[in-house]
């Protein structure tokens, strides 16, 4: 290790803080008792932020009641980490994961999963019944750390939003109307420059759609302009059009449709920085009655599928959450 140290001591440190911000977190995590240099460098926010921002998107999946699969999409490489029993949603704000829970109290939590750390929210006093309703997870433009959480919810005949900020560690109630009432799936939510929006990003500061053709036939990809723009335009990215086959052995190997609004099981994906749709989603056989979990690249013309993750029967994994994320393994600390 000393000779190690020497080596580095040797080069210029903005270009080992340049090195730093290419490494992956675990390798980061272990740096931190190199030096009291490179630790004060590793937990100062300036740095977090960029290597946040530099950071490549990959996926975070409930395995089962407290274990999750993450996959890299550079290497397709798959790994497991242990987290909080039996989340129902999860929401990402800075890479930090909002969670609640389906079958516990009305208590949510904060989570980094590389880090291990977590915070525990409880609801306000004013709430009851189970934890539903919809969330967002986001931040001021005054501090990028004061994160809020937004919890809006139908109770009887009105409206209940409540906002906690992290600062004060307080809920208040916020006064809110609507002439109608609004729903959105629970896994088409994203955090951008900490406002919340109801789809799926595109980059840092755009939104895409991913829908499907009624037919199951087409796959067409739309993105807006920027959402900082005085006024806010949808237009078609791409579409890929594929023959429906029968379903046979080849399923597992190119699947020729994918369903992907006719199931229960949304999907997750994002735009990867090769313009092409990554794409992570479950798929039931019905031949052999197996349900598989793929990796997808779709683009350029095709559906690719890229590597299976898992495949379970139905009944095996009926009580566990089908949920997955885009999620970036990440040095933000979890508030106080």
């Amino acid at each position: 290790m000393a000779s190690l140290n020497t080596s580095w001591s040797l080069l210029p440190f903005d270009l080992v803080e340049n090195i730093l911000y290419r490494l992956p977190v675990a390798s980061l995590v272990q740096f931190k008792s190199t030096c009291k240099k490179w630790c004060a460098l590793l937990i100062n926010k300036r740095f977090i932020y960029k290597h946040l921002d530099l950071s490549r998107e990959g996926f975070i999946r409930v395995q089962d009641h407290k274990s999750f699969q993450v996959i890299n999409l550079e290497t397709l490489d798959l790994s497991s980490l242990q987290g909080p029993d039996d989340i129902d949603l999860m929401i990402h704000c800075d890479r930090l994961l909002l969670c609640r829970f389906d079958n516990k109290d009305t208590n949510l939590v904060v989570w980094n999963p590389f880090l291990s750390r977590v915070k525990w929210i409880e609801l306000s006093s004013s709430y009851t019944g189970p934890p539903g309703g919809i969330y967002g997870f986001g931040y001021d433009n005054v501090s990028r750390d004061n994160y809020k959480i937004l919890r809006f919810k139908r109770e009887l005949e009105y409206e209940v939003v409540e906002i906690y900020e992290f600062k004060s560690q307080l809920w208040r109630r916020v006064d809110y109307s609507c002439a109608y009432y609004w729903y959105t799936c629970y896994t088409c939510h994203v955090s951008m420059n900490g406002n919340m929006y109801w789809y799926a990003g595109f980059g840092e500061d755009r939104l895409s759609l991913l829908s499907e053709h009624k037919d199951e036939t087409m796959i067409q990809v739309w993105v807006t302009n920027k959402v900082t723009d005085e006024i806010v335009s949808w237009r078609k990215y791409f579409n890929v059009t594929y023959e429906i086959v029968t379903r046979s052995k080849y399923f597992n190997v190119f699947p020729p449709c994918l369903s992907i609004l006719s199931t229960s099981n949304f999907p997750t994906y994002f735009i990867h920085k090769t313009n092409r749709i990554m794409l992570w989603y479950e798929k039931e056989d019905h031949q052999d009655e197996n349900i598989y979990v793929n990796l997808y690249k779709i683009g350029g013309g095709e559906v690719k599928k890229l590597v299976e993750t898992g495949r379970h029967r139905r009944w095996d994994m009926c009580d566990v959450p089908k949920l997955c994320y885009v999620f970036v393994p990440n040095l933000v600390p979890v508030p106080e």
